[in-house]
């Protein structure tokens, strides 16, 4: 096993628990309710067994199965699809002026943003296996479209036995069209009851999708023209394993797609406290702590909110 040795060459404490063959698959399974959490799980190839918690081979039953019997799940992928070489950019001044930044800034519409977040709760439910799925979808590219987007399209890829659908629309850049800039953050919701029916996600995360949507919307009213490319993505399947993120990556490096930044957001209203008492954390890669630097400056400049640093090379 040539990537274990590598692994105690860093003197990194592991547990092997299973040998894994081209066609196996593992899952990560819990419970709040632990009295009956084995019985639901009874005739599966269990791996490990925690409190609560367990890690199951090559399911027997369905994944949407698991979820009625109040079982969480995400497929556990342990394929590394790119090297971080871990390079530092250079540091560059802001290209934009700080008036053209404070028209941007005061375009940003609350009334908009609470608009986007209630539509997206109003679905009731946005669970990966839900009817409803298409239609948020749907509904995404349709407010894209209104905002005066032509190059929107739904990117589908199939989990599990279903089509899920990423919704991307495209902001050509003008100078160097194919350099992408990407500001994404996931559609779908989860809830700890009965997700096929009730998951409103109004923070998890409708609030990131607000993000992406909010942005792209003040962007085409000013008539900003970036000079590289910029896509707005929403994914698909992110509460089970950030499968829509992983298909985009993964189309997104086997076309040699020239991508310079992906901002993500996620839960970004997870506070009870004003706005001028809230907090977002800055979570950053190793290798990227520039922009880590360029994002923490932009919202202390730009904003109301603190910000502060968040995890590191967090998924």
């Amino acid at each position: 096993m040539p990537k274990l040795s590598k692994v105690e060459e860093l003197n990194i404490s592991f547990r092997s628990l299973d040998e894994k063959q081209a066609n196996d698959r593992y899952y990560f399974i819990s419970s709040l309710n632990q009295i009956n959490f084995r019985s639901k799980i009874a005739g599966e190839q269990v791996v490990f067994n925690g409190d609560g918690n367990a890690i199951i081979k090559n399911l027997n039953l369905s994944i949407s199965d698991l979820v009625n019997k109040g079982i969480n799940i995400v497929e556990l992928d342990g394929i590394n699809l790119f090297k971080n070489e871990k390079f530092v950019l250079p540091q560059t001044d802001f290209q934009l002026s700080d008036s053209t930044i404070a028209q941007i800034v005061s375009a940003v519409n609350s009334d908009s943003v609470r608009y986007i977040i209630q539509s997206l709760q109003d679905f009731e439910t946005r669970f990966l296996f839900a009817s409803t799925r298409d239609s948020v979808a749907g509904w995404i590219k349709a407010q894209f479209l209104r905002w005066g987007y032509t190059d929107v399209v739904i990117d589908s890829f199939e989990y599990d036995g279903t089509w899920q659908k990423n919704v991307v629309a495209t902001l050509p850049g003008i100078y160097t069209p194919d350099k992408i800039n990407i500001v994404g953050g996931h559609h779908d919701s989860y809830s700890s009851g009965n997700p096929m029916v009730f998951a409103p996600g109004a923070d998890d995360n409708a609030s990131g999708t607000s993000a992406v949507l909010e942005m792209a919307r003040v962007l085409k009213e000013v008539n900003y023209q970036p000079e590289s490319t910029i896509k707005f993505i929403t994914f698909a399947a992110e509460e089970y394993g950030l499968w829509g993120s992983k298909d985009y990556a993964l189309k997104a490096f086997n076309s040699g797609m020239d991508i310079q930044i992906m901002i993500n957001h996620d839960m970004i209203s997870h506070t009870y406290s004003p706005v001028v008492n809230s907090s977002v954390d800055i979570n950053y890669y190793s290798g990227f702590e520039y922009l880590r630097e360029l994002a923490m400056y932009c919202t202390q400049t730009y904003s109301l909110i603190t910000p502060q640093y968040g995890s590191q090379n967090s998924a």
